[in-house]
């Protein structure tokens, strides 16, 4: 069996959006404007966003990569909505962003078939709908940082798909487990 080459554009893509966390964390309490913590955070979601079309179009697709990608974007969401829970929802008493947590839901609904399926090694399909919710979760958190009106209603939208994304992706994780019974 040959080795993989972990050391690639697309992992280095990947890692920097779990590193870039840090970043977020930092430019929210060290009080940078909300327009600063918006462009750090489009680009590091940017990565995500690119980090798989390179790794296929540079065949540079590797195991470690599959189960990294996946990891670094529940690290790196979670991240951006706790900073900006505490640092505008509890800290600034912004009622918006005491919301904000909502668009966890996916993560949080999903997180112990996530856990589990990892474990067994078990591969699940990117789908439609944790495509889409991804893309609500992008959109929902520059909307707050712009402070655009209705974000409420963003943020519900994004917890309502996040349930059945997160209901969907413990239906596909477990999907495998059936065959061996």
């Amino acid at each position: 069996m040959e080795k993989e080459r972990i050391f690639n554009l697309p992992n280095f893509l990947t890692f920097l959006r779990g590193l870039g966390s840090a970043l977020i964390i930092y430019l929210v309490f060290a009080n940078f404007s909300k327009l600063t913590i918006l462009v750090a955070f489009i680009l590091l979601a940017l990565t995500d966003g690119i980090d798989g079309p390179i790794a296929r179009k540079l065949n540079q697709q590797t195991r470690f990569g599959k189960y990294l990608d996946p990891v670094m974007d529940r690290i790196f969401m979670i991240i951006v909505v706790a900073s900006l829970t505490i640092k505008f929802g509890i800290i600034n008493n912004e009622l918006v962003f005491k919301l904000l947590p909502l668009v966890m839901t996916r993560e949080l609904t999903a997180m112990p078939f996530f856990m589990f399926a990892r474990k067994f090694d078990v591969r699940v399909n990117v789908s439609t709908i944790g495509k889409t919710m991804t893309g609500l979760q992008s959109v929902t958190i520059p909307w707050l940082l712009l402070d655009f009106p209705f974000a409420a209603v963003l943020i519900i939208a994004t917890s309502i798909t996040g349930i059945f994304s997160g209901i969907s992706y413990a239906k596909d994780s477990y999907e495998p487990f059936k065959e061996l019974r």
